[in-house]
Protein backbone atom coordinates (compact mmCIF):
# COMPACT_ATOMS: atom_id res chain seq x y z
CA UNK A 1 0.00 0.00 0.00
CA UNK A 2 1.25 3.47 -0.85
CA UNK A 3 3.04 5.36 1.94
CA UNK A 4 0.78 8.40 1.42
CA UNK A 5 -2.32 6.35 2.08
CA UNK A 6 -0.68 4.86 5.18
CA UNK A 7 0.21 8.36 6.43
CA UNK A 8 -3.36 9.58 5.93
CA UNK A 9 -4.72 6.54 7.76
CA UNK A 10 -2.52 7.32 10.76
CA UNK A 11 -3.44 11.02 10.76
CA UNK A 12 -7.20 10.46 10.22
CA UNK A 13 -8.07 10.20 13.97
CA UNK A 14 -6.20 13.48 14.59
CA UNK A 15 -8.06 15.21 11.74
CA UNK A 16 -11.36 13.93 13.11
CA UNK A 17 -10.61 15.13 16.65
CA UNK A 18 -9.75 18.70 15.59
CA UNK A 19 -12.61 19.07 13.11
CA UNK A 20 -15.42 21.16 14.67
CA UNK A 21 -18.26 18.96 13.35
CA UNK A 22 -19.04 15.27 13.69
CA UNK A 23 -17.37 13.57 10.73
CA UNK A 24 -16.36 10.25 9.20
CA UNK A 25 -13.36 9.50 7.02
CA UNK A 26 -12.87 6.88 4.33
CA UNK A 27 -9.88 5.98 2.15
CA UNK A 28 -9.72 3.86 -0.99
CA UNK A 29 -6.95 2.75 -3.32
CA UNK A 30 -7.68 2.39 -7.01
CA UNK A 31 -9.67 -0.83 -6.46
CA UNK A 32 -11.30 -0.95 -3.02
CA UNK A 33 -11.97 0.70 0.32
CA UNK A 34 -8.97 0.32 2.61
CA UNK A 35 -9.89 2.43 5.61
CA UNK A 36 -12.99 3.75 7.40
CA UNK A 37 -13.27 5.88 10.55
CA UNK A 38 -16.88 6.44 11.69
CA UNK A 39 -18.11 9.54 13.50
CA UNK A 40 -20.18 9.73 16.69
CA UNK A 41 -23.55 9.90 14.99
CA UNK A 42 -22.44 10.02 11.38
CA UNK A 43 -21.58 6.40 10.69
CA UNK A 44 -22.57 3.29 8.78
CA UNK A 45 -21.27 -0.25 8.27
CA UNK A 46 -17.58 -0.36 7.43
CA UNK A 47 -17.00 -0.55 3.65
CA UNK A 48 -13.38 -1.72 4.08
CA UNK A 49 -12.66 -4.49 1.60
CA UNK A 50 -15.54 -3.60 -0.70
CA UNK A 51 -14.64 -3.07 -4.32
CA UNK A 52 -15.24 0.31 -5.91
CA UNK A 53 -17.95 0.39 -8.55
CA UNK A 54 -19.40 2.86 -10.97
CA UNK A 55 -21.72 5.31 -9.22
CA UNK A 56 -19.62 5.47 -6.01
CA UNK A 57 -18.15 8.86 -5.23
CA UNK A 58 -14.73 7.31 -4.75
CA UNK A 59 -14.93 5.53 -8.12
CA UNK A 60 -15.84 8.78 -9.91
CA UNK A 61 -13.02 10.67 -8.19
CA UNK A 62 -10.41 8.09 -9.19
CA UNK A 63 -11.62 7.45 -12.73
CA UNK A 64 -12.45 11.06 -13.60
CA UNK A 65 -9.56 12.47 -11.54
CA UNK A 66 -11.58 15.30 -10.06
CA UNK A 67 -12.99 16.21 -6.66
CA UNK A 68 -16.55 15.30 -5.80
CA UNK A 69 -18.91 17.05 -3.38
CA UNK A 70 -22.53 16.33 -2.55
CA UNK A 71 -25.06 16.98 0.22
CA UNK A 72 -26.71 13.77 1.40
CA UNK A 73 -30.26 14.44 2.73
CA UNK A 74 -31.39 13.31 6.15
CA UNK A 75 -33.82 10.71 4.85
CA UNK A 76 -30.95 8.62 3.42
CA UNK A 77 -28.97 7.88 6.61
CA UNK A 78 -31.03 9.67 9.23
CA UNK A 79 -28.43 12.45 9.42
CA UNK A 80 -27.88 15.06 6.74
CA UNK A 81 -24.24 15.52 5.86
CA UNK A 82 -21.91 16.82 3.20
CA UNK A 83 -19.73 14.29 1.41
CA UNK A 84 -16.42 15.37 -0.12
CA UNK A 85 -14.03 13.09 -2.01
CA UNK A 86 -10.67 14.15 -3.41
CA UNK A 87 -8.12 12.22 -5.48
CA UNK A 88 -4.80 11.21 -3.98
CA UNK A 89 -1.58 11.43 -6.00
CA UNK A 90 1.90 10.05 -5.41
CA UNK A 91 5.16 11.90 -5.95
CA UNK A 92 5.01 11.11 -9.68
CA UNK A 93 1.61 12.80 -9.86
CA UNK A 94 -0.04 9.46 -10.49
CA UNK A 95 -3.46 8.87 -8.95
CA UNK A 96 -3.26 6.19 -6.26
CA UNK A 97 -6.66 6.43 -4.60
CA UNK A 98 -9.13 8.79 -2.98
CA UNK A 99 -9.92 10.35 0.37
CA UNK A 100 -13.55 10.59 1.39
CA UNK A 101 -14.68 12.98 4.04
CA UNK A 102 -18.22 13.38 5.35
CA UNK A 103 -19.30 15.90 7.98
CA UNK A 104 -22.62 16.42 9.69
CA UNK A 105 -24.83 19.36 8.71
CA UNK A 106 -26.77 19.18 11.97
CA UNK A 107 -25.11 22.35 13.28
CA UNK A 108 -25.76 24.09 9.97
CA UNK A 109 -29.44 23.11 10.13
CA UNK A 110 -29.69 24.38 13.71
CA UNK A 111 -27.94 27.61 12.68
CA UNK A 112 -30.27 28.03 9.71
CA UNK A 113 -33.29 27.39 11.93
CA UNK A 114 -32.01 29.98 14.44
CA UNK A 115 -31.30 32.49 11.67
CA UNK A 116 -34.74 31.96 10.14
CA UNK A 117 -36.32 32.39 13.59
CA UNK A 118 -34.36 35.61 14.13
CA UNK A 119 -35.37 36.83 10.66
CA UNK A 120 -39.03 36.03 11.38
CA UNK A 121 -38.93 37.81 14.74
CA UNK A 122 -37.04 40.72 13.17
CA UNK A 123 -39.74 41.06 10.51
CA UNK A 124 -42.50 41.00 13.13
CA UNK A 125 -40.69 43.51 15.34
CA UNK A 126 -39.92 45.63 12.28
CA UNK A 127 -43.60 45.70 11.27
CA UNK A 128 -44.66 46.51 14.83
CA UNK A 129 -41.99 49.21 15.10
CA UNK A 130 -43.07 50.80 11.83
CA UNK A 131 -46.67 50.78 13.01
CA UNK A 132 -45.56 52.27 16.33
CA UNK A 133 -43.58 54.93 14.45
CA UNK A 134 -46.63 55.76 12.37
CA UNK A 135 -48.80 56.04 15.50
CA UNK A 136 -46.14 58.18 17.19
CA UNK A 137 -46.31 60.56 14.22
CA UNK A 138 -50.10 60.74 14.52
CA UNK A 139 -49.85 61.37 18.28
CA UNK A 140 -47.29 64.09 17.63
CA UNK A 141 -49.64 65.76 15.14
CA UNK A 142 -52.56 65.58 17.57
CA UNK A 143 -50.45 66.99 20.37
CA UNK A 144 -49.47 69.86 18.10
CA UNK A 145 -53.16 70.50 17.37
CA UNK A 146 -53.96 70.37 21.08
CA UNK A 147 -51.14 72.83 21.73
CA UNK A 148 -52.54 75.20 19.09
CA UNK A 149 -56.06 74.87 20.53
CA UNK A 150 -54.73 75.65 23.98
CA UNK A 151 -53.02 78.80 22.69
CA UNK A 152 -56.26 79.82 20.96
CA UNK A 153 -58.21 79.36 24.20
CA UNK A 154 -55.71 81.55 26.08
CA UNK A 155 -56.13 84.24 23.43
CA UNK A 156 -59.93 84.01 23.75
CA UNK A 157 -59.62 84.33 27.52
CA UNK A 158 -57.56 87.48 27.06
CA UNK A 159 -60.40 88.89 24.94
CA UNK A 160 -62.82 87.89 27.71
CA UNK A 161 -60.75 90.00 30.12
CA UNK A 162 -61.35 93.02 27.88
CA UNK A 163 -65.09 92.32 27.87
CA UNK A 164 -65.12 92.02 31.66
CA UNK A 165 -63.23 95.29 31.92
CA UNK A 166 -65.88 96.92 29.75
CA UNK A 167 -68.67 95.39 31.89
CA UNK A 168 -66.93 96.62 35.02
CA UNK A 169 -66.80 100.15 33.59
CA UNK A 170 -70.51 99.93 32.68
CA UNK A 171 -71.24 98.82 36.23
CA UNK A 172 -69.38 101.80 37.62
CA UNK A 173 -71.23 104.14 35.27
CA UNK A 174 -74.56 102.55 36.28
CA UNK A 175 -73.70 103.06 39.94
CA UNK A 176 -72.81 106.69 39.24
CA UNK A 177 -76.05 107.22 37.31
CA UNK A 178 -78.01 105.63 40.12
CA UNK A 179 -76.34 107.93 42.64
CA UNK A 180 -77.12 111.00 40.53
CA UNK A 181 -80.71 109.84 40.09
CA UNK A 182 -81.06 109.46 43.87
CA UNK A 183 -79.81 113.00 44.38
CA UNK A 184 -82.24 114.35 41.79
CA UNK A 185 -85.09 112.38 43.35
CA UNK A 186 -84.25 113.85 46.77
CA UNK A 187 -84.32 117.37 45.37
CA UNK A 188 -87.62 116.80 43.55
CA UNK A 189 -89.38 115.49 46.61
CA UNK A 190 -92.67 113.73 45.83
CA UNK A 191 -92.31 114.53 42.15
CA UNK A 192 -89.04 112.61 42.12
CA UNK A 193 -90.39 109.27 43.35
CA UNK A 194 -90.03 107.80 39.87
CA UNK A 195 -86.36 108.87 39.85
CA UNK A 196 -85.90 107.19 43.20
CA UNK A 197 -87.20 103.85 41.90
CA UNK A 198 -84.97 104.08 38.81
CA UNK A 199 -82.00 105.07 40.95
CA UNK A 200 -82.51 102.09 43.28
CA UNK A 201 -82.72 99.65 40.34
CA UNK A 202 -79.65 101.14 38.73
CA UNK A 203 -77.60 100.81 41.90
CA UNK A 204 -78.92 97.31 42.45
CA UNK A 205 -77.97 96.40 38.87
CA UNK A 206 -74.55 97.93 39.40
CA UNK A 207 -73.92 95.92 42.59
CA UNK A 208 -75.10 92.67 40.97
CA UNK A 209 -72.98 93.38 37.90
CA UNK A 210 -69.88 93.94 40.02
CA UNK A 211 -70.43 90.67 41.87
CA UNK A 212 -71.08 88.81 38.61
CA UNK A 213 -67.95 90.27 37.05
CA UNK A 214 -65.90 89.18 40.07
CA UNK A 215 -67.29 85.63 39.88
CA UNK A 216 -66.59 85.43 36.16
CA UNK A 217 -63.10 86.82 36.73
CA UNK A 218 -62.40 84.13 39.33
CA UNK A 219 -63.72 81.45 36.98
CA UNK A 220 -61.63 82.76 34.10
CA UNK A 221 -58.56 82.99 36.33
CA UNK A 222 -59.06 79.37 37.36
CA UNK A 223 -59.40 78.38 33.70
CA UNK A 224 -56.22 80.31 32.85
CA UNK A 225 -54.31 78.53 35.62
CA UNK A 226 -55.56 75.15 34.45
CA UNK A 227 -54.72 76.00 30.85
CA UNK A 228 -51.21 76.96 31.95
CA UNK A 229 -50.84 73.58 33.67
CA UNK A 230 -52.27 71.85 30.60
CA UNK A 231 -49.83 73.73 28.37
CA UNK A 232 -46.94 72.61 30.55
CA UNK A 233 -48.20 69.01 30.51
CA UNK A 234 -48.60 69.14 26.73
CA UNK A 235 -45.03 70.35 26.29
CA UNK A 236 -43.82 67.49 28.51
CA UNK A 237 -45.85 64.96 26.53
CA UNK A 238 -44.62 66.48 23.26
CA UNK A 239 -41.03 66.03 24.41
CA UNK A 240 -41.73 62.43 25.40
CA UNK A 241 -43.53 61.81 22.11
CA UNK A 242 -40.62 63.22 20.12
CA UNK A 243 -38.15 61.09 22.10
CA UNK A 244 -40.34 58.02 21.51
CA UNK A 245 -40.54 58.82 17.80
CA UNK A 246 -36.75 59.11 17.52
CA UNK A 247 -36.23 55.92 19.55
CA UNK A 248 -38.73 54.07 17.35
CA UNK A 249 -36.96 55.26 14.20
CA UNK A 250 -33.68 53.99 15.65
CA UNK A 251 -35.32 50.63 16.43
CA UNK A 252 -36.68 50.38 12.88
CA UNK A 253 -33.21 51.19 11.51
CA UNK A 254 -31.62 48.58 13.80
CA UNK A 255 -34.19 45.95 12.81
CA UNK A 256 -33.48 46.65 9.13
CA UNK A 257 -29.76 46.21 9.83
CA UNK A 258 -30.55 42.98 11.71
CA UNK A 259 -32.50 41.76 8.68
CA UNK A 260 -29.40 42.35 6.53
CA UNK A 261 -27.25 40.47 9.02
CA UNK A 262 -29.61 37.48 9.03
CA UNK A 263 -29.28 37.27 5.24
CA UNK A 264 -25.48 37.30 5.63
CA UNK A 265 -25.76 34.58 8.30
CA UNK A 266 -27.93 32.47 6.00
CA UNK A 267 -25.39 32.72 3.20
CA UNK A 268 -22.61 31.84 5.65
CA UNK A 269 -24.55 28.88 7.04
CA UNK A 270 -25.07 27.48 3.54
CA UNK A 271 -21.34 27.77 2.88
CA UNK A 272 -20.40 25.74 5.97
Amino acid sequence: MDTLIEAIKKSAPIMQSVFPFDCMIGIADKKQFVYYLPGKTLKHESPVGEMLKSGDGMWEVINEEKSFSKVIPKDVWGVSFKSIQVPLYNEKNEIIGALGFGYSLENQEELLFAVESIASVANEVGSSSQELSSKATIIDERLTNAHENSKSMVENLNESDEILLLLNNISKQSNLLGLNASLEAARAGKQGLGFAVVAAELRKLSINSVEAVKRVQNILLDIQNKLALQEEALKHVENMSEAQKLATEEIVSSIESLGGLTLDLQELAYKI
